[in-house]
């Protein structure tokens, strides 16, 4: 049951992680940044690499820039966070490149044990820590660098972090949960395991020998 679970925990993180991908040019925000202006509803997402603004009034008209552009940097309302937006969002989005690929790799292990394969389980344990490691990367890097930053400029503006940056906190509980499993709740791998078998009768079975 627990090696179902552990493979669920990393399949849910593996979707948030493309989710926090899409946010690479604020089609989903990191930070947001809110206001009515002559009556309508402005906002503006905070990406890895640029910003996106769009008006109510407006609709289907959105604005995109890029946080290393000039027009990013002579921007009134967010340009003295550009440069600090720039350095962190780019980091996150590195460590996001990881953990995507990482992931992938303990899915493949992961789902190898429904066919009977085993994995050592300090092996295993380790990957899903190091990758919690870089979604614990992923949200610092951003709350300290770029969100904080937002929250310096534009006061009259509604800000704070977003839908991306939430994802990537639940995915680093999610790999940090999967990785307390392989080390607590998985047999040690090796000879003789075999993961089509539940647990608790693997061990009957040694018990009998």
């Amino acid at each position: 049951m627990m090696k179902y679970v552990a493979f669920a925990l990393n399949a849910v993180a593996f979707l948030f992680i493309l989710v926090c991908l899409g946010g690479a040019n604020g089609d989903v925000a990191w930070s947001k940044m809110t206001r009515q202006i002559n009556n309508c509803d402005t906002t503006i997402n905070a990406g890895l690499l640029g910003v996106k603004k769009w008006d109510s009034c407006t609709k289907g008209v959105a604005t995109t820039i890029l946080y290393d552009s000039d027009s990013c940097t002579n921007n009134q309302i967010f340009g003295s966070a550009c440069g600090n937006c720039d350095s962190s969002g780019k980091g996150v989005l590195s460590m996001t490149v990881f953990a995507f690929l990482l992931t992938l790799v303990i899915l493949g292990l992961q789902g190898t044990r429904f066919v009977g394969k085993s994995w050592d389980k300090m092996i295993m344990a380790t990957l899903c820590f190091v990758n919690s490691f870089l979604f614990f990367l992923m949200w610092t890097i951003w709350v300290g660098g770029c969100n904080k930053k937002i929250k310096d400029t534009g006061d009259e503006w509604d800000k704070d972090v977003d839908a991306a940056w939430a994802l990537s906190f639940l995915g680093f509980l999610l790999t940090a949960g999967s990785g307390v499993l392989e080390l607590l709740c998985m047999p040690s791998g090796g000879e003789g395991v075999d993961y089509t078998q539940p647990y608790a009768r693997q061990n009957d079975n040694k018990s009998d020998v």
